[in-house]
């Protein structure tokens, strides 16, 4: 489980910790935590947003625009 593993980083020292995870993710379970969206999203199998203290799944990251980030924020 990571908790906001990409806070106070540099962008090389992110880049390390996503190939870690990416290293790891056929052989572990792997949970992270974060409010730094970009980086997770570009590492992860599976997207589930914490609501109002729901859980809801997501399909793709552009659902992340209905729930969470501004509008236009995941268009390529």
């Amino acid at each position: 489980m990571l908790d906001e593993p990409f806070t106070g980083l540099s962008p090389l020292l992110k880049e390390n910790v996503q190939k870690l995870v990416l290293n790891f993710r056929n052989s572990k379970s792997i949970l992270i935590s974060d409010h730094d969206y970009h980086n997770v999203l570009e590492i992860s199998d599976q997207i589930i947003l914490m609501d109002n203290g729901a859980c809801r799944k997501l399909a793709k990251k552009e659902e992340l625009e209905m729930f969470y980030v501004p509008e236009g924020t995941c268009e390529p």
